[in-house]
C-alpha cells in the first residue's frame, strides 16, 4: 500500500508474480484432446479480463486478455494434478497453496537451477522491458462518496459548502469521503474499477468534479496535485531486475514441465476471439 492511502482507498494483498501469465499460446499449440475437460465459458473470460484490468488500471491488450485465460488454465491443470498426487490429503491451505505446491515440485522434477545472468545479461532484459519499472503517475486527491442508496447533492452545492469550510469527511456517506495522496491509477481501480479510475486521471488540477459513477456509488473528485509518470534507471531496480529474471527462467521451465500434462486434457473454449488466437 502506498504511505499516504487510507482505507478507503487501500490496495488489496497481491501475490507476488504471476509465474503463468507468460505462458501466452501453450494451451493453443497443445490440440490433442485429452481425457478431463475443462470448460471455459464467455463469462467466465470476462470475469477473469475484469479481475486483471482492475489489478493492472487499463484495458487489456488482445494477447494479454488470452494470456490471462492461459493463466487460469495453467492454475486449473496444476489443482487438479496436485489433487491426483495426494496433494491436498490433509491440507487445508487454500488453492494457490495446492498449485504452488505442485509447481515447485515440477520444478524440481525438472532438474530446474535458478540462472546466475551476467550484468550485461541484465542490462539487456531491463532495456526489453524497461517499461515495467516506470514509476507511475500519481495524484493528490479527496473525494466525497455517496453508496448507491444515498441521495447525492448536485456538484455546485458541494463546491459552495467546501469553499465555506464544510469538512469533505462530513458529506457523503459516513467514513467514505475523504483525501489521499500518491494515488495511483491502478489503486483506483482495484477499489472502484478502470472506468473511474481512467475519468479520475483525465481531470485538471484544483476543480471540484463530478459526478462519476462507480459499482460503490456515486464520487465528487478534486485533485489537488499531480506526479507524473517517471522511468528508473537500471541502478535503481536492479534488484527488481534480478527477481524478475528468475520469475521469467522459472516460467519457461514451468512451461515446459507442464507441457505433458496439458495434453491429458481437453480444453473447450466458448469465446471465438480466444479460440481465434
Amino acid at each position: 500500500m502506498m504511505t499516504g492511502v487510507p482505507a478507503w482507498l487501500s490496495r488489496s494483498s497481491l501475490e507476488v508474480g504471476l509465474l503463468a501469465l507468460a505462458l501466452y499460446g501453450i494451451f493453443y499449440v497443445l490440440r490433442p484432446a485429452g481425457d478431463e475437460l475443462i470448460e471455459v465459458t464467455p463469462v467466465m473470460v470476462e470475469e477473469l479480463a475484469q479481475r486483471r484490468e482492475a489489478l493492472v488500471g487499463r484495458i487489456l491488450t488482445e494477447t494479454e486478455r488470452n494470456a490471462v485465460v492461459d493463466a487460469f488454465l495453467e492454475e486449473e491443470i496444476l489443482v487438479r494434478e496436485a489433487v491426483r498426487r495426494g496433494l491436498d490429503r490433509g491440507d487445508a491451505q487454500i488453492r494457490s497453496m495446492l498449485t504452488g505446491d505442485q509447481r515447485a515440485e515440477l520444478l524440481r522434477s525438472s532438474g530446474f537451477e535458478p540462472p546466475a545472468p551476467s550484468e550485461v545479461e541484465l542490462r539487456e532484459y531491463y532495456e526489453v522491458h524497461e517499461q515495467r519499472y516506470q514509476v507511475p503517475e500519481r495524484v493528490d486527491l479527496e473525494q466525497i462518496l455517496y453508496s448507491a442508496s444515498s441521495t447525492p447533492l448536485a456538484l455546485e452545492e458541494i463546491v459552495k459548502m467546501v469553499a465555506s469550510g464544510v469538512e469533505i469527511s462530513t458529506l457523503g456517506d459516513v467514513g467514505a469521503s475523504g483525501s489521499a495522496s500518491g494515488v495511483s491509477r491502478a489503486d483506483v481501480s482495484q477499489v472502484y474499477g478502470l472506468e473511474l479510475a481512467n475519468e479520475i486521471f483525465t481531470l485538471d488540477v484544483g476543480q471540484w468534479r463530478g459526478p462519476f459513477v462507480s459499482p460503490a456509488g456515486t464520487h465528487f473528485v478534486r485533485i489537488n496535485g499531480r506526479t507524473p509518470r517517471r522511468e528508473r534507471n537500471f541502478e535503481e531496480v536492479q534488484p527488481y531486475v534480478i527477481q524478475d529474471y528468475h520469475l521469467d527462467a522459472e516460467t519457461r521451465a514451468l512451461a515446459d514441465a507442464l507441457a505433458p500434462l496439458a495434453r491429458r486434457y481437453h480444453v473447450s473454449i466458448e469465446d471465438e476471439q480466444i479460440r481465434s488466437q
